[in-house]
């Protein structure tokens, strides 16, 4: 694979995963929401798990369609060490292609 397809590759990459975090943290905020709402109205309980598990089907697929895309993990791994990212120092002296 072409190093400047790579990187683009993993930008996209990079992007999903910043929406599925995103995602994730929502889902989190919501149900800790819906679980004391629920508490505090202890005539019924049942009702929260419809959404929460619905939802949590919802964000499966989600990381599973964001697994799938993400190619083989030399790969990325290779476009990783392209991209000068805080968490992710450059080891080599390579620039990113431009």
């Amino acid at each position: 694979m072409q190093d400047k397809d790579l990187y683009q590759k993993t930008q996209k990459l990079i992007k999903q995963l910043h929406y599925f975090v995103i995602h994730v943290v929502v889902y989190f905020v919501v149900n800790i929401v819906l679980v004391l709402v629920s508490l505090r109205n202890f005539n019924s309980l049942w009702w929260m798990l419809f959404p929460i598990l619905l939802w949590a089907i919802i964000l499966i697929y989600h990381g599973l369609l964001i697994y799938r895309e993400g190619g083989s993990g030399k790969d990325i791994q290779k476009a990783l060490m392209m991209i000068s990212l805080p968490f992710f120092p450059v080891r080599s002296g390579k620039e990113h292609p431009s």
